[in-house]
């Protein structure tokens, strides 16, 4: 029974935690522009004499509910964080959507099978066949862009095949959306303080930021099933298949040029 209830609890902690620490930072820089009940009249002065009649528990249940909503719409995804993606490039391209080994582990892969079809197609002299032309304009690199796009598709392809890896793929997700999010809200609270207080509540960023770059890693570490999987042959990747295709046509194509041209000459046209 727990365990069936975790994923729910997974589901709800991120936006929870992430719409209370929003609601508290904006309090904070704009609580004391809120009229006192004594200042209302019309609509906002029903507003307080509802919140009276609500009683504490009501609005406690009400609150967090608010909270959960507005969680739900700020929060982000260690799947598709596209500015911080953006940062990782820049600072350490194999750190983009996994950690280095993994990354490097898929490079090594894929930088094989286009060096594959590089030696079948140059191996004669005849030109390259110029239905395979682009993809020996595309680098590893290019496919790896691909794969990324493609990560929300393996781990469903994981959930199907494998139910115990898929678990701990989406544990390691929930923890680094808890570790992004709350890093990002608790910056936000850390400036409304430095805002109304003090300045020097900003030294408390190195708090936030922590929390998000320990978020990217968990992301990262999930991915790292992912491309394990589909490396180890336990879910596929339409991108790989594509590249393994064009690999097996150039082959084919090989044999075919070999038997028509046994003494390795090539036409004259």
């Amino acid at each position: 029974m727990l365990v069936s209830f975790l994923p729910g609890l997974r589901e709800i902690r991120t936006p929870l935690a992430t719409g209370i620490l929003w609601i508290t930072a904006i309090w904070i820089v704009a609580g004391e522009h809120f009229p006192e009940e004594q200042e209302t009249s019309g609509a906002v002065r029903r507003i307080y004499v509802l919140v009276d009649q609500l009683g504490k528990p009501t609005l406690t249940t009400v609150g967090i509910f608010g909270a959960y909503l507005v969680g739900s719409i700020v929060t982000i995804s260690v799947r598709h964080p596209p500015l911080f993606s953006i940062a990782s490039v820049k600072v350490r391209p194999e750190m983009r959507f996994a950690t280095g080994v993994a990354y490097s582990q898929l490079m090594r892969r894929v930088d094989s099978m286009m060096i594959n079809q590089m030696i079948r197609q140059t191996v004669r002299p005849e030109p390259p066949d110029r239905s395979l032309k682009a993809q020996f304009d595309r680098s590893a690199d290019d496919v790896c862009d691909e794969l990324e796009g493609e990560l929300a598709q393996l781990a469903t392809r994981l959930h199907v095949v494998h139910d115990g890896l898929f678990d701990e793929y989406d544990r390691l997700i929930a923890e680094g959306d808890l570790r992004l999010n709350v890093g990002i809200a608790i910056g936000g609270l850390i400036a409304a303080m430095a805002i109304v207080q003090d300045p020097w509540f900003l030294l408390g960023l190195t708090v936030a930021s922590a929390l998000m770059r320990r978020g990217r890693m968990r992301g990262r570490q999930a991915n790292d099933i992912l491309i394990q999987a589909l490396l180890s042959g336990l879910i596929e990747s339409t991108t790989l298949n594509d590249l393994k295709a064009c690999e097996v046509e150039a082959e084919e194509k090989l044999e075919k040029r070999s038997k028509s041209n046994p003494d390795g000459s090539s036409d004259s046209r």
